[in-house]
């Protein structure tokens, strides 16, 4: 599945890209991996080799909690990433895994996101369905099941 993306969406996943690395870039996910899936994304987001390594060179890693709001936003554009070739890769699971839990939230989520993630392209789930899975029914995951720990 191939998604496009409005100017907006697209400016705004370009913010998660960036905010993406700098929340996992302290933590302790395997940084090859990471540094391998930013110029992937970079690649499909339209963003320069350059652009990214000054990205992976100058963010500061940040360990903030969120809000359940821009946390869920946050997951939505890394599903957007993940999906922008239509595969679901092992590495981008793994920092899918690593991001959410970053945020607090508990390991059940997690394999509830990666499965609905995975299971997807299967699926033949269009970009508004994506949408809805992400903004109502993974949003009704966290905000029910997973009340971010401190």
């Amino acid at each position: 599945m191939k998604l496009s993306l409005t100017q907006s969406e697209l400016k705004a996943v370009k913010q998660s890209f960036t905010l993406l690395y700098s929340l996992l870039a302290n933590s302790n996910v395997d940084q090859e991996r990471l540094v391998n899936c930013m110029y992937k994304w970079g690649l499909q987001l339209g963003i320069h080799k350059e652009e990214v390594d000054r990205i992976i060179t100058n963010v500061r890693p940040v360990n903030e909690k969120q809000d359940s709001l821009k946390a869920i936003e946050h997951i939505y554009h890394l599903v957007y990433l993940i999906y922008l070739d239509g595969e679901v890769e092992d590495d981008e699971l793994y920092l899918t895994m690593h991001y959410v839990e970053s945020l607090g939230y508990s390991s059940n989520i997690v394999k509830d996101l990666i499965q609905a993630i995975s299971s997807a392209p299967y699926k033949e789930i269009n970009k508004k369905q994506l949408q809805t899975f992400v903004w109502n029914d993974l949003k009704s995951i966290l905000e029910e099941n997973a009340t971010p720990s401190n």
